[in-house]
């Protein structure tokens, strides 16, 4: 039997409305035909634009035509198409923006949603599109210079035509309108700019990684617009999501198979892309890496954008992560690691969300990276030694007068595995390394000058044994330069410095040298010596002998050229460019004027800020009731702030039933048993919270340890408390590799009446005692690296009162940790740590951790 379709213009005033049809039932009505039709006979309205059919004149019924579907099967009756249209009608200067033509469904008004709800969209579609325009910075949209927007009555999102955006908003609010508009625009953002976030030759569409680019832009413009999430879940918290989709076929919350398609179990959707995914796993699986590289890595979202790799690759995501890290290794291993080891494969996943509550934002699931040492490569190329063992690689293009101008990118990664005692830099390239066992390895970065992952090697060259000092830093044409823990500075020249070859100038250090007892010391270049003192004054000195290791210098003592350089961490540019980071990682330029003569003379009288973020952590270590070590990093150790690496510790080790625990420096920690011995143990994964260890068990490295307190002094050095009250020193040469050698076979006494209530060290020989009426006492030991028995003053001088705390540690350079009684974690900042002085950052201490009820807590290091 044959059935009739009838069109109806609804209100048209010119041309006609399509012909009656005529079908069997179960045939396709195509609407493709219909359109033509529609052109060729002008079906038009005055003021309005033909938007769709429906079932009812007034649009309450079913729908049909573009984009709700392009045909449908005909049923066994008649039916009737109503046209639907757009209109104007009381938009703000008629709908028109400097960017689109906005109109609405004109069935709405009868609802009084319209035209105030698109009014509203009108009135912030400029600003809104500033945002995605400075996202894409540079780019032009795709698409004609006025969109045309249709809001309809639509449920389910949006479309894109490429001549037209369509929104089907599923509320009346005009936010997710907004939203809807941010995620079509931002897609012909995407194809402006033409560099691989979908598109791909033959394919009319963004594919998976751009449906999650556009995803994951929408979210964060939700977020900075305060608005409710419009997407949500996509990842692990819906029907379609990635995470689930390692769960095998047929269990019970599994989406491995989506829509008739198989997507595999947590298949790799970072090193290949489908087209035309929906929101299926393919597209959980890019917003997933999204945030990975947003939240987990940090990188911004212009940087993600920029970074695409160019048309047609079909592995846009995986170019992303090269182009912003410099890493051509596979990303998506530790990337599918992280959110395994956090979610596992085997159970139904669901995310929290961590950032602003985003239900598709796991992050961080492990520590951001944080600066371990900065130093510089010459020529404006500062590299950052990071925690995690990754060897980052910066140009700063501002370098010749201090202007915030640098190489694109956050930090090219040119290194991995760099986990060493001591790096220092010397000229053309090379790059010296000690081993915590004491060996010198010579690098060579054949690709300084533009951040490329080339070296003379694949490793290290090693060129010296023996290496325990307590600096070590190079001069130019191969000089090194070492002061010994007796504050000797010994001259070394390395004839093999270009090749890495083991070839020196003599078989041994020349001391040039005595008293080098200062913070910091660094080359300035051409035998240019700065050196830092425990007060902040920087002093210089020229090394005449610098050629043949002569005692030959300018002066018989430093010039002060400087005061007040109290921070992280200093080191040159070469050319008296002198580069400072502070406590808060701001990174500082200065330029001494005066290098050749060693006048006070600057091209400032204050550091210019070039940089922001270089930050270090601090480590802190807890032992729970049930012997767990936990690991925690202090992010806002510098300033004081309440800012961890995550929002709880990681547990790295169990069984840690000692008498007593403390850090050596540079991830070694020192147990006391029961039986009083001394056991060694290095925590290789320090820098990120992991369970990884040097040995699987602690060396034993000493025996009758029987004292009632025990503290580093840093570089090895060891004080005990006898019960007479005397203070002894040791100096463990093994600490490298936690081998059972010591400078001396017996303590050495350096102090005496040494009765209180708690002893540690602030270090640099810095010693602070609490009294027992709580007072804090500051004493410096000048006779750290020998074991003499010398001292700044011949008493504590009283720096603090009312130091009344269940558990107190140092955080080094001046930074002091206190637990109260009520389990809040205190920061304070000495800031008259180089002289005994009682001056501090703030008068009381600033809470940065609760909850800190542990047994016993102690500092790591930074």
């Amino acid at each position: 039997m044959v059935f009739q379709v009838t069109y109806s213009g609804n209100g048209s005033d010119g041309g006609a409305p399509p012909a009656p049809q005529f079908f069997n039932a179960g045939d396709t009505v195509n609407f493709a035909d219909v359109a033509t039709i529609i052109t060729s006979r002008s079906m038009t309205k005055t003021g309005a634009v033909f938007a769709y059919w429906n079932t009812s004149a007034d649009g309450t019924g079913a729908f049909h035509g573009w984009p709700q579907d392009t045909s449908f099967v005909m049923p066994a009756a008649n039916v009737v198409l109503f046209a639907q249209w757009f209109v104007s009608t009381g938009l703000t200067n008629g709908g028109v923006t400097g960017s689109y033509n906005f109109f609405y469904d004109s069935s709405l008004q009868a609802s009084g949603v319209e035209p105030k709800r698109t009014n509203e969209l009108v009135a912030n579609a400029e600003a809104d599109r500033a945002i995605m325009a400075g996202w894409f910075a540079g780019v032009t949209a795709s698409g004609p210079a006025k969109v045309p927007v249709y809001v309809t009555r639509l449920g389910g999102g949006a479309n894109n035509s490429g001549d037209s955006i369509r929104l089907k908003p599923g509320s009346n609010a005009s936010a997710e309108l907004r939203c809807l508009l941010v995620s079509e625009l931002t897609e012909s953002f995407m194809q402006g700019q033409n560099k691989g976030w979908g598109f791909l030759p033959g394919v009319n569409n963004e594919e998976s990684s751009g449906e999650g680019l556009s995803l994951f832009l929408t979210q964060q413009f939700a977020v900075q617009r305060n608005f409710p999430n419009p997407y949500s879940g996509f990842t692990a918290n819906t029907a379609n999501n990635w995470l689930n989709s390692a769960l095998p076929q047929g269990q019970a919350g599994s989406t491995q198979v989506s829509n008739g398609t198989n997507f595999g179990a947590r298949a790799d959707y970072v090193n290949t892309m489908l087209p035309f995914p929906g929101n299926g796993p393919a597209t959980g699986c890019s917003i997933l890496f999204l945030y990975y590289l947003y939240s987990q890595l940090g990188f911004s979202i212009n940087e993600i954008i920029a970074a695409a790799p160019g048309s047609g690759l079909g592995d846009t995501l995986r170019g992303v992560y090269r182009n912003l890290t410099g890493d051509g290794a596979d990303p998506f291993p530790h990337f599918k690691g992280l959110l395994d080891a956090a979610y596992p494969p085997d159970r139904i996943s669901s995310i929290t969300g961590t950032r602003t509550g985003n239900a598709d934002d796991p992050y961080p699931l492990a520590p951001r990276p944080a600066f371990k040492h900065i130093f510089s490569g010459q020529d404006g190329v500062i590299y950052g030694l990071m925690d995690n063992g990754d060897l980052l690689w910066y140009r700063h293009d501002g370098r010749d007068d201090g202007s915030f101008r640098w190489a694109a990118g956050r930090g090219k990664k040119v290194g991995n595995g760099w986990d060493f005692k001591t790096v220092f830099p010397a000229d053309n390239g090379v790059i010296y390394a000690i081993t915590h066992t004491g060996d010198l390895l010579w690098f060579r970065h054949d690709g300084r000058g533009d951040g490329s992952f080339r070296w003379a090697d694949d490793h290290g060259r090693k060129v010296g044994t023996g290496w325990d000092f307590r600096c070590v830093f190079a001069g130019n044409d191969g000089v090194i330069y070492a002061i010994t823990h007796t504050g000797d500075l010994l001259w070394f020249r390395h004839d093999g410095h270009l090749d890495g070859s083991f070839k020196w100038a003599f078989d041994h250090g020349r001391k040039v040298g005595n008293g080098w007892d200062a913070k910091t010391v660094f080359s300035g270049g051409d035998g240019l010596i700065y050196a830092i003192t425990l007060t902040g004054d920087l002093l210089w000195f020229r090394h005449d002998g610098r050629g043949d290791g002569s005692f030959k210098w300018a002066d018989d003592h430093g010039r002060k050229v400087g005061n007040g350089w109290n921070m992280k961490e200093v080191f040159s540019g070469g050319h008296g460019l002198i580069y400072g980071v502070t406590f808060t990682g701001d990174l500082l330029w200065f330029r001494h004027d005066g290098r050749n003569d060693g006048s006070f003379k600057w091209a400032d009288d204050h550091g210019r800020k070039v940089g922001t973020g270089w930050r270090s952590g601090g480590v802190v270590m807890a032992i729970a009731d049930n012997r767990d070590l936990n690991w925690y990093r202090h992010d806002g150790w510098g300033d004081g702030q309440f800012i961890w690496a995550l929002d709880k510790g990681a547990r790295v080790g169990n069984g840690w039933d000692m008498k007593s625990v403390f850090s050596g420096g540079d991830g070694v920690i020192y147990a006391l048993s029961h039986t009083n011995d001394l056991m060694w143990f290095r925590h290789d994964g320090r820098g990120d919270g992991t369970f990884r260890w040097s040995v699987d068990h602690g060396l034993k490295v000493g025996t009758g340890w029987n004292f009632k307190s025990v503290f580093s002094g840093g570089d090895g050095v060891l004080y005990g408390i006898t019960d007479t009250n005397d203070l002894m020193w040791f100096r463990h040469d093994g600490r490298g590799d936690g081998s059972f050698r010591w400078a001396v076979d017996h303590g050495l006494k350096v102090g005496t009446g040494w009765n209180f209530r708690k002893v540690f060290s602030g270090g640099d020989g810095v010693i602070y005692a609490i009294t027992d009426t709580f007072d804090l006492l500051w004493f410096h030991h000048t006779g750290r690296g020998d074991g003499s028995f010398k001292w700044a003053v011949d008493h504590g001088l009283k720096v603090g009162n009312g130091w009344n705390m269940k558990n107190v540690f140092s955080g080094g350079d001046g930074v002091i940790y206190a637990g109260s009684q009520t389990g809040d974690l205190l920061w304070f900042r000495h800031e008259g740590r180089g002289d005994g002085s009682f001056k501090w950052t703030f008068d009381q201490g600033r809470k940065v951790g609760t909850g800190w009820n542990q047994p016993l807590v102690f500092f790591g290091d930074t």
